[in-house]
């Protein structure tokens, strides 16, 4: 048996219906007013905003291929970020406590029908697929999902103190250590990057103390690393390792070779090139070589500096800042730098 919808109740339909419609639009046009206000480039250069916009979207997409992608080359999208990325963000720990949360909250979605819980499940994959799947892979880019990843450990952590008190009391303890390990890493970080001289300030005055004012050095581009040795020593040549591989026209072996028989030192500004060209041989078969044989002394040079790693820098990158992590987890906060010295 129907019945009639009442005149009252088509009234009040249409009447949600124009609400909504009025606040979706007064969203819209304060959203796009704050936005031209803030960014008024947009209006006044359409021409070079449009052209930034193709580029940006060109590199996103990896139809761009530029120096500063590199290390994402043959990455699973999702599982570089689990492995790669959450690890530095929210720390091991935390990583493995929201992978099993988040299962809980899918099985709670299942069983329970809860809504709430499938709004935040739903929110958090749209946030982190419409990245992960983009070629460009940068720790950044996962830093808005973080409130609801711990809002997901949060509630998978309650409802497993729920079933009887004896483990709440359990779990409370964890959560403190939890805390407390928390606590430690964001203050490891914290202390690696802004407390402690920047490693290449601290690399430069090893090098001053070491290398003669005189000295031929080698080094790489396109890296802020290298700026204070620049200053420092008037014969620093850049030699350009991106395009060995990439443009050989612009860097053969040839004018390698020619820079590795004059030069007395080599140094990396920091492990942005030798991580990716150590990890995909394949692709860069002759930087590959390069670096290879240089950190095994193939090259004919000794390894007289490395960054040092103390205990917080160990805990924060847990004993390797060079190879495991996205690069811009350190390569602008604390990279790595190295020396190498030729052999007489």
């Amino acid at each position: 048996m129907t019945f009639p919808i009442s005149s009252h109740g088509k009234h009040q339909t249409i009447y949600n219906l124009l609400h909504f419609l009025r606040n979706l639009c007064l969203f819209i046009f304060v959203s796009t007013v704050i936005f031209i206000v803030t960014n008024p480039y947009v209006i006044l250069d359409q021409k070079d905003f449009v052209s930034s916009m193709q580029y940006e979207s060109a590199v996103a997409l990896g139809t761009e291929q530029v120096f500063y992608t590199g290390n994402f080359r043959s990455t699973v999208p999702g599982v570089y970020q689990l492995l790669h990325v959450f690890p530095f963000l929210i720390n091991p720990l935390m990583t493995m406590l929201f992978l099993t949360s988040f299962l809980y909250l899918c099985y709670a979605i299942y069983k329970q029908k809860n809504m709430q819980f499938f709004f935040l499940a739903v929110f958090f994959l749209i946030l982190f697929s419409s990245q992960a799947i983009l070629y460009v892979k940068w720790t950044r880019y996962m830093m808005p999902t973080l409130p609801f990843i711990m809002l997901t450990v949060a509630l998978g952590l309650t409802a497993l103190a729920h079933p009887n008190k004896q483990l709440a009391r359990l779990l409370t303890m964890e959560i403190s250590i939890l805390l407390l390990l928390n606590s430690l890493v964001a203050f490891s970080y914290f202390k690696t990057a802004f407390i402690d001289i920047d490693s290449r300030i601290f690399a430069v005055l090893f090098a001053q103390q070491t290398i003669p004012p005189d000295a031929q050095i080698l080094s790489e581009p396109a890296d802020l690393g290298v700026l204070p040795f620049q200053e420092a020593f008037p014969h620093l040549n850049a030699f350009n390792f991106y395009d060995l591989d990439e443009n050989p026209l612009n860097a053969t072996e040839e004018q390698l070779q020619q820079q590795i028989a004059t030069a007395q030192y080599i140094i990396l500004p920091s492990q942005r090139i030798l991580q990716s060209r150590m990890q995909n041989p394949v692709k860069y078969p002759k930087a590959y070589v390069f670096y290879k044989t240089l950190v095994n002394g193939g090259l004919g040079f000794k390894k007289i500096y490395e960054t040092p790693c103390d205990a917080f820098c160990t805990i924060v990158y847990l004993g390797d800042p060079v190879m495991w992590w996205e690069q811009t987890a350190s390569v602008f906060d604390h990279p790595t730098v190295m020396i190498f010295k030729k052999e007489q």
